[in-house]
């Protein structure tokens, strides 16, 4: 996952992609909608998918709002997702979340 900065970003995305398993597909969902409400900020998650050396992978690439919403998913199969980002949204999830002004970032 990209670093959480006092930056002001309200986006934060994988470095490149994961490589989860099916059998973490749970665990994959759960890490970034937690990344998502802990920043928060949308965050951005591709996941590979299909057989790779015999381990079959979930996909489950998404994109969560800064609430943990997941508003988009691309599951078992080549493809994209796109959301627009909604000031709104953010608003939503630093009011449930002000870690920002707790950890004497940056207002947003």
């Amino acid at each position: 996952m990209g670093s959480s900065a006092p930056n002001g970003s309200s986006i934060n995305s994988t470095s490149g992609s994961a490589a989860w398993r099916t059998s973490y597909e749970a665990d994959w969902r759960l890490l970034l909608r937690a990344r998502a409400l802990d920043g928060p900020y949308y965050v951005v998650g591709s996941n590979h998918t299909g057989d790779q050396l015999g381990r079959n992978h979930a996909g489950s690439s998404l994109i969560a709002d800064p609430s943990g919403i997941v508003l988009s998913e691309v599951s078992g199969e080549v493809g994209h997702a796109v959301v627009p980002v909604e000031r709104e949204r953010m608003n939503t999830g630093h009011d449930r979340n002000p870690v920002r002004a707790s950890r004497g970032w940056l207002s947003y």
